[in-house]
């Protein structure tokens, strides 16, 4: 297991565009998202090239929580979105 774990000393990058399946929450280097429950999962389509831009589908009731850098250093903004219904979300999180 070590030495598989060896041949693998880059860490993974996130495409401009993309889709990620979220199981509970994400950390990257340009957001992170918290779902209203570890149990919840949801399909989140990205995009970087501008204004951060996601799309949430399939997310169920509760509070989402959206953070991006500030850019000073370890510092989050960060954003709450209560839904009241399940469906898709389309959030521009950075203007």
């Amino acid at each position: 297991m070590v030495a598989f774990l060896d041949q693998h000393t880059q860490p993974p990058t996130l495409s401009v565009k993309g889709k990620l399946i979220i199981a509970g929450y994400v950390k990257t280097n340009h957001f992170q998202i918290l779902l209203p429950s570890v149990d919840s999962i949801t399909e989140c389509e990205y995009d970087l090239t501008g204004p951060l831009s996601l799309r949430l589908r399939g997310g169920e009731p509760g509070t989402v929580t959206i953070r991006t850098p500030t850019g000073d250093s370890d510092e989050w903004r960060e954003q709450r979105w209560e839904f009241e219904d399940e469906g898709d979300f389309t959030l521009v999180v950075r203007e």
